[in-house]
């Protein structure tokens, strides 16, 4: 939606108030007056900005009707969407859930699940079993069966005595 550049309350104000001045003889009897480097008329200037005066009405009445809308559509929308909703389940129920008719009514068929062949069904139990083993997660029956066992308190063990390795022999340097 585009956005409003202009105080359009406050130029509504300023342009009626201005139509009114203008057509109440507050000039003091002039009947021309330079506007912008234009000399106007003041019957055509109060033409021009009556067009004006139109144009912002108009947009004050639009938002008017959208607030209003808006307001309507927040007041009733739940209820609304509740009815469409239950009304997409009831036309589904009625048709059944593959029948060629859904789309004309905007509602998916349910998709045809296809039965997985041997070599699938295979590597599917394969992997499940693969990712049991990967997270350690384990059945019921499976879980029973572990029971924890608390070490007996044993005396720490003594520590080795370092060894110090001799040390490396140094090259001997011959001749010269």
């Amino acid at each position: 939606m585009a956005q409003r550049e202009f105080d359009v309350p406050l130029l509504l104000q300023w342009i009626t108030a201005l139509i009114n001045g203008l057509n109440a003889g507050l000039l003091g009897g002039l009947t021309e007056i330079l506007v912008g480097g234009t000399v106007y008329k003041i019957t055509d200037l109060v033409t021009a900005l009556q067009k004006g005066q139109a144009m912002l009405q108009a947009v004050a009445d639009a938002e008017a009707a959208l607030a209003a809308a808006v307001q309507n559509l927040n007041d009733q929308g739940a209820a609304v969407q509740k009815l469409i909703r239950q009304s997409r389940k009831s036309v589904k129920g009625q048709l059944g859930g593959q029948n060629a008719n859904l789309p004309k009514f905007g509602i998916k068929p349910d998709k045809t699940t296809t039965p997985l062949t041997v070599p699938q069904k295979a590597t599917k139990v394969e992997q499940n079993a693969a990712t049991r083993v990967a997270r350690r997660t384990m059945g019921t029956v499976q879980k029973a069966k572990v029971h924890g066992q608390v070490p007996a308190e044993s005396p720490p063990a003594a520590a080795p005595a370092p060894t110090a390795s001799p040390p490396a022999a140094a090259p001997v340097k011959t001749g010269s």
